[in-house]
């Protein structure tokens, strides 16, 4: 009831012999303070419900986090935690033809930056339903709500996102009108929000400021205390009005309701107050709630078959109304999901009753289906049990034809040893059939009648072997068996016919040293070829360094087709023989044969450097002091080593020794060169025959002496004409060029004479010795000591090439009487 004035309530409390009238003013009227009205007015108008702290919970219902203090009338719908939910519900709905009001004050909390608020709703729903929480304070998903807030905290405009892991986020919620705590109208419509996928009953907050939108209020409201708070409903205008008291003032919010948005006219009611990761002690404290409530009636659905209730519809309307309602559709819709129909007490027509303390309930009962599944009548396992009810239970596994039935076969074969057919299998089955029961609703197995053989029949009976010559049977007739269930495994059974065994021998054999290295023996079933091949051993044996010979074992296998006999086959092989030489030469120590890494190795002796040897030559040319008279002739001669190797011992097996490369072993002369004033003790090296691959290197060296020159009357400082120089006058030397090498070897000088260098080094080293042991002053230009001296000095230089050309006419005529005697 809207009281706007103590004259409005006097009017509406009228007649006076009615009202109780204690207090009057002096023109007669009733003064009657707001609680006296609203008691009088229940006492005149019995449909009107009074409650107070004391009877609270009569009527209203706490849900989640919400508590009552029945002592004090106060609901604390959130503590001061983080992510609270606390509301309560009216147990019935308003009758919004008639005024109500809801007195009592709220507190806020303490903090006037905590969250999120209290939300007020009355709506169109269930009396047991409350909308989201959070941003949205539990008005959002209310039908046709009309509702109001004291919001603490400010949010933005926010998208719904299923993905979300809160059920607030996952809704999403309209934008606040300001930043700074507000207290507002606020609506749902159905409608899909932006960025939504679905319809939803989504919350609005009024954004126009003023007594029918939204009023900022002060922060000094939340300082921990209570604050008178007031609804005043009219029902002949519709219009609802709220009051809230803050420290300095008082707020009033006022707007019309749209009760045809309501069925019946009747109103479900809430109040909810939530917090976040901000938060608020939030309370409302009860003075006393009137209204006239609609009368309900309450339709029950049970499933007998577990106790369980599986639905309850309500229905509201005024007393002595129809109770505008059928059960078919709902019944209709569970027979759909598998159930039976067993009961329905609800009558068409029947009509609310006066009482409204007192709900009327009805109950429908339902039972299962169960069908029977069996061969006859199979299902298919994972589609609708109820075709109505596409995302209901599904036919379960073993629902379908070949689950409900089963076969034990029975095959008994008959075989050669080889595993080849002998004789025809014989083949026999036992069938078995199975019933189960399905329940409709759940999809489960309730019954189950077990497995059974068709005509009783659960045996396999014993089969005789067939006769086949030549060939013994492993048993004369198969096993019987019996006692088979649905669950035996096949019965499998085999009759060997077994035929004689034959032999066979393959030898492998060393002709190199005659010795057997492996022997197979092999057995197989007369009239059967053996799979045994020599190729794997022949090649097992080449990589030991064998090579093979012959075979003549077949290359299909041997053919056991000789009874009694053993058939003998040889392989033969010979040791593999390789050459090693600098072309080819190996690394000792590691394996002859890759293929067989321990088996032996290459010898000491078989690298490359072991295989070569060179033999060098040098010739020095020195003068007589020992210096450099020209640069060394060098030479070399190489010789190359083969040996032959067994592939299989790893053993030498032959030795070509050493052989000079291109046969050359010989070191021929080299001429000794020409150095003007020189004379070299050999015109030429010696020739050096026969060498070895163990031969010493050889070094020889050729000293050159200078030429002594004559004096002459002219002194040849005096003059620079190259005419008036006296050249000396040498004698001829023979041309030895072509005497045979082996004359001038130095073991054949050795025998006969003195070797021309050797004498002419010693008429040098006469000279130079002589030279040198004077005393005597040297000449300042010509180098001599004195007159006596030169000319003692050019006698001996006559004697000594005197003696050379003697010695060298020697040699000429003993060649010429060698070539007369060849």
């Amino acid at each position: 009831m809207c009281i706007e004035s103590e004259a409005a309530i006097s009017e509406k409390v009228a007649p006076e012999s009615e009202v109780a009238t204690s207090n009057r003013d002096t023109n007669g009227v009733v003064q009657l303070s707001y609680k006296d009205a609203i008691n009088q007015l229940a006492e005149v108008n019995q449909d009107y419900t009074k409650v107070t702290k004391d009877n609270f919970l009569d009527f209203f219902i706490l849900n989640k986090d919400a508590s009552y203090d029945e002592k004090n009338g106060i609901v604390t719908l959130t503590k001061n935690r983080q992510d609270q939910v606390g509301n309560f519900t009216l147990k019935n709905k308003i009758n919004l033809d008639y005024d109500f009001t809801l007195s009592g004050s709220v507190n806020l909390g303490s903090n006037s930056y905590g969250a999120d608020g209290i939300g007020i709703a009355f709506h169109d729903g269930k009396t047991s339903d409350v909308g989201v929480s959070g941003g949205n304070l539990g008005i959002a998903g209310l039908e046709n709500a009309f509702g109001f807030k004291l919001d603490s905290w400010y949010n933005s405009a926010t998208r719904p996102n299923p993905n979300a892991s809160t059920e607030s986020n996952k809704f999403g919620w309209d934008k606040d009108p300001v930043r700074v705590p507000f207290g507002s109208f606020v609506t749902t419509t159905y409608k899909r929000p932006q960025g939504g996928r679905d319809n939803v009953w989504w919350a609005e907050t009024e954004q126009k400021q003023g007594k029918d939108g939204y009023q900022t209020l002060n922060r000094n409201i939340y300082d921990g205390h209570f604050h008178d708070f007031l609804i005043d409903y009219n029902g002949n205008s519709h219009r609802m009005t709220i009051t809230l008291k803050q420290q300095n003032n008082s707020l009033v919010w006022s707007q019309a309701v749209d009760v045809n948005n309501f069925s019946n006219k009747l109103a479900a009611f809430m109040m909810s107050g939530s917090t976040g990761g901000a938060t608020n002690l939030q309370q409302f404290r009860i003075n006393e709630f009137n209204y006239v409530a609609g009368q309900t009636a309450y339709v029950h659905y049970f499933d007998k078959t577990t106790g369980d209730e599986l639905s309850v519809d309500e229905v509201t309307g005024q007393s002595g109304s129809t109770i505008e309602y059928t059960t078919s559709n709902i019944i209709n819709n569970y027979e759909n999901k598998g159930y039976i129909l067993d009961s329905d007490e609800f009558i068409p027509g029947s009509v609310f009753d006066n009482d409204i303390s007192v709900d009327q309930n009805y109950n429908v009962y339902l039972v299962h289906g169960i069908v029977p599944v069996n061969p006859e009548e199979p299902q298919e396992p994972g589609t609708p049990i109820n075709p109505e009810d596409p995302d209901g239970p599904k036919w379960p596994e073993g629902s379908d034809k070949t689950a409900l039935t089963a076969d034990v076969n029975q095959t008994v074969h008959y075989q050669y040893a080889d595993g080849t057919t002998a004789a025809a299998d014989q083949t026999d089955a036992v069938h078995f059939t199975h019933q189960i029961h399905v329940d409709k609703v759940t999809g489960e197995v309730v019954q189950d009648d077990g497995w059974q053989a068709v005509d009783g029949d659960n045996v396999f009976d014993r089969k005789e072997s067939p006769v086949i010559t030549g060939y013994t049977p492993s048993q004369a007739h198969s096993d019987a068996i019996t006692g088979l269930g649905h669950d035996s495994q096949d019965n499998e059974q085999t009759i060997v016919y077994t035929a004689n065994q034959e032999q066979a021998q393959v030898t492998y054999i060393d002709d190199t040293t005659g010795e057997t290295i492996g022997a197979d023996q092999l057995t197989g079933a007369y009239g059967t070829s053996d799979d045994y091949r020599t190729a794997d051993k022949i090649t097992n044996y080449e990589h030991q360094g064998y090579e093979f010979v012959s075979d003549n074992y077949p290359a299909d296998g041997v053919v056991y087709d000789q009874d009694g006999v053993i058939k003998q086959y040889e392989v033969h092989f010979v040791h593999g023989i390789v050459p090693v030489n600098p072309e080819e030469p190996q690394e000792p120590g590691t394996p002859i044969n890759p293929e067989d890494p321990d088996g032996p190795k290459w010898p000491a002796g078989t690298d490359e450097t072991s295989l070569t040897a060179d033999v060098n030559q040098t010739v020095h040319y020195e003068y007589a002091d020992g210096t450099t008279a020209a640069a060394d002739q060098t030479d070399a001669v190489h010789f190359t080593h083969q040996i032959h190797v067994d592939k299989v011992t790893g053993e030498v097996v032959q030795d070509d020794g050493w052989q000079a490369v291109d046969g050359d072993n010989v070191f021929d002369r080299k001429e000794s060169p020409v150095i003007t004033g020189y004379t070299p003790s050999q015109a030429q090296s010696d020739a050096i025959t026969g060498l070895g691959h163990d031969s010493q290197d050889n070094e020889q060296t050729i000293v050159y002496t200078a030429n002594q020159e004559q004096d002459t009357p002219v002194n040849p400082g005096d003059s620079d004409n190259e005419d008036d120089k006296i050249e000396p006058d040498y004698p001829e030397i023979p041309d030895v060029t072509n005497v045979p090498t082996d004359e001038i070897t130095t073991s054949t000088r050795k025998a006969n004479q003195t070797p021309l260098n050797e004498s002419i080094q010693e008429e040098s080293e006469t000279t130079v010795a002589e030279n040198t042991v004077t005393d005597k002053p040297e000449l300042p230009q010509t180098g001599v000591n004195d007159k006596a001296d030169n000319a003692k000095t050019i006698g001996v230089s006559i004697l000594t090439i005197f003696s050379v050309v003697l010695s060298l006419f020697s040699l000429v005529k003993k060649q010429k009487d060698t070539d007369k005697n060849n």
